[in-house]
């Protein structure tokens, strides 16, 4: 198949585990695993989408590190739309 439509793919998956996975560490208050879901959602934003929410990716991910949940909660609750509509776009030139 086309490498760029299996990156893209991937991409998507990915996406939408890690944001599943950081909604339920939230709410279960595990630090560690929304530190490394946001480590890895930080990692790959970069490739796909404009540099300012990558960077919002990043300095959310490096404020986890050192805030309460609460406050990386209420940040990354700030950045959903934004991810919900990445992944409607992404879906969307999937279905081209």
């Amino acid at each position: 198949g086309d490498p760029l439509r299996q990156l893209v793919q991937t991409f998507e998956v990915s996406l939408a585990e890690e944001l599943q996975k950081i909604t339920h560490a939230l709410a279960a208050n595990d630090q560690p695993t929304v530190e490394f879901s946001l480590h890895t959602l930080k990692g790959f934003m970069g490739i796909f989408v404009a540099p300012t929410l990558a960077f919002q990716v990043e300095l959310l991910y490096k404020n986890c590190r050192t805030q309460s949940l609460t406050i990386t909660q209420d940040e990354f609750n700030s950045l959903v739309p934004k991810f919900q509509t990445l992944l409607s776009e992404v879906r969307g030139w999937l279905r081209l």
